[in-house]
């Protein structure tokens, strides 16, 4: 299945095995979710495409700061459940147990 961006629908992945569950912008590059092996990953792409870069497994829900830089998820995994963040694309750390199906950040990057 391709993934487009931009009102030309240049695609940037071709080939994904299966459906993408939810799409976020994370400065120029696009979050996206898909199913891999029974389980959620969040993985992205700039606006050159290319292979996606996995950002975080068994999570779901990307938002991110205005920058990019700070990405938050929502944990697939039953043993870890929560918000979690990735930072300048390190590894995801735990931010608190409570879960969110719809996440946002405001304009301000304050507030999630």
């Amino acid at each position: 299945m391709p993934l487009t961006l931009g009102a030309a629908g240049k695609e940037v992945s071709s080939g994904l095995s299966s459906g993408i569950d939810d799409i976020a912008w994370a400065g120029d590059q696009l979050l996206f979710t898909v199913a891999e092996a029974g389980r959620r990953v969040v993985s992205r792409v700039g606006p050159d495409g290319g292979e996606p870069t996995e950002v975080a497994v068994r999570a779901r829900s990307p938002a991110a700061t205005a920058d990019g830089r700070t990405i938050l998820l929502s944990s697939t995994d039953q043993n870890r459940p929560g918000l979690w963040k990735v930072t300048d694309g390190g590894r995801p750390e735990f931010v608190t147990s409570v879960s969110a199906s719809w996440l946002g950040v405001t304009r301000d990057d304050r507030h999630v």
